[in-house]
């Protein structure tokens, strides 16, 4: 057979191997977790939906990277011959095991951004109905539009108003989480006003 195969040899192919499989442990870290994934809803649950998108293109990922490692281990048994032991320095190694786990996880990260971009292409509009009736009730100081006719006639007004804004901090409170967007320190106002870029 020919002689030796330039510039690779063992030790690198099975520490690219090691990394590639191991990032695959990274999977538990990124699966989507919520209370709500298992609740029940009119419609549909955004929860699960979510799940959905933001684990795709990261399950795509591991799907292929222990593929790789499989590869390079089988093409190492069938030119082991060729492939010698070991022809750089340690520093090498070391250099090149954190480059590979770089990629890596640059590789999750960007998996994961693409993921939650979808994501929110996909529920933001699932989601105006509710976000325009938070709207509504903020507007007309915790009434709904179909409401101010008749609230003068109602037994317990205060009751009603309160419902309300227990149901638009509900609505908005489900959007921000959805969206992940950091709420804190906002009154509702301010809170609606920062979700307008999304709708």
């Amino acid at each position: 057979m020919g002689g030796t195969i330039p510039f690779i040899d063992k030790n690198t192919i099975d520490l690219a191997s090691i990394v590639l499989g191991g990032i695959g442990i990274l999977k538990i870290f990124i699966e989507f977790s919520s209370q709500h994934l298992h609740s029940t809803f009119l419609d549909f649950n955004p929860y699960s939906i979510k799940k959905e998108y933001l684990e795709k293109y990261p399950n795509k990922l591991f799907d292929w990277l222990p593929f790789l490692a499989l590869l390079f281990q089988a093409l190492e048994a069938i030119f082991s011959d060729r492939i010698p032991e070991r022809i750089y320095s340690t520093m090498f190694y070391i250099s090149l095991f954190l480059s590979i786990s770089f990629v890596g996880i640059l590789s999750l990260i960007i998996a994961l951004q693409l993921g939650k971009r979808s994501f929110r292409h996909q529920i933001v509009p699932l989601q105006k109905e509710a976000y325009l009736s938070v709207i509504d009730i903020v507007k007309n100081d915790g009434w709904r539009s179909d409401q101010l006719q008749d609230r003068d006639r109602l037994q317990d007004p205060e009751r009603y108003q309160k419902a309300n804004w227990e149901t638009a901090e509900e609505r908005l409170g489900q959007i921000e989480e959805l969206l992940e967007i950091n709420s804190k320190g906002r009154n509702l106002s301010e809170r609606v006003k920062a979700l307008e870029k999304y709708f």
